[in-house]
């Protein structure tokens, strides 16, 4: 994992449980606990954020990558 870890180039470690969902509740955390499993990955699919600066996107998408790494999945942000 460590070694995943290095190769993604994340800028930061953000776990999914630290993520404050009342602070922005326009994100559905079923959704995003949902993502967490990397199905979509399987699926051939795209996980993208969109919305204003601050909003937490870059928090989620770190944290999915780390689950994507954990479900021993290649990641990256872009």
């Amino acid at each position: 994992m460590e070694r995943r870890k290095k190769a993604a180039k994340l800028p930061t470690i953000k776990q999914l449980e630290d993520f404050d969902f009342s602070f922005q509740p326009s994100i559905d955390s079923k959704l995003t606990s949902d993502l967490a499993t990397c199905k979509f990955i399987k699926s051939k699919e795209n996980a993208v954020f969109i919305g204003a600066s601050g909003t937490g996107k870059t928090h989620l998408s770190i944290a999915l990558a780390l689950k994507a790494l954990a479900h021993h999945e290649s990641s990256s942000l872009t």
